[in-house]
C-alpha cells in the first residue's frame, strides 16, 4: 500500500481517521530516516535479515524509492534464503523481498 493508499486505514471516512492516517505515515516515514542516517546500523547482527526485510516492505508501502534501494542493496548478500524468525519460523524467500522492492522503483 502506498501513501495514497493510505485512505484505507480504520475510521478514516472521519477527518480524525485521516489526520491518525496522516500521522502515522509522517511517524513511519521518520522512523525510517532516523534508521538510513547511520546506514541501518542500529539494526543488530542477529535481527538484521527479518529486520532488514521487514523495512523493505514499509518501505514499499511508504512508496520510499530511495531507502528501498537501500534496503535492496543490504538484502541481496541473502538472496537465494529464506527470512527467517525465531518466533515464527520462515516467513518468505528473500528474493521476494527484492523484487517488491524492484516492482516499487519501477512503479509510476
Amino acid at each position: 500500500m502506498h501513501v495514497a493508499e493510505a485512505g484505507l486505514a480504520e475510521g478514516l471516512g472521519t477527518a480524525w481517521g485521516r489526520q491518525k492516517a496522516v500521522e502515522l505515515l509522517d511517524d513511519a516515514l521518520l522512523a525510517l530516516s532516523d534508521l538510513r542516517q547511520d546506514g541501518y546500523a542500529a539494526i543488530t547482527p542477529a535481527e538484521r535479515p527479518h529486520s532488514i526485510a521487514t523495512l523493505a516492505d514499509v518501505a514499499v508501502r511508504l512508496g520510499a524509492a530511495e531507502a528501498g534501494a537501500e534496503l535492496a542493496a543490504l538484502l541481496r548478500p541473502w538472496s537465494g534464503l529464506v527470512v527467517f524468525d525465531s518466533s515464527n519460523g520462515p516467513l518468505e524467500p528473500v528474493d521476494d523481498y527484492l523484487a517488491r522492492l524492484a516492482s516499487d522503483r519501477r512503479a509510476p
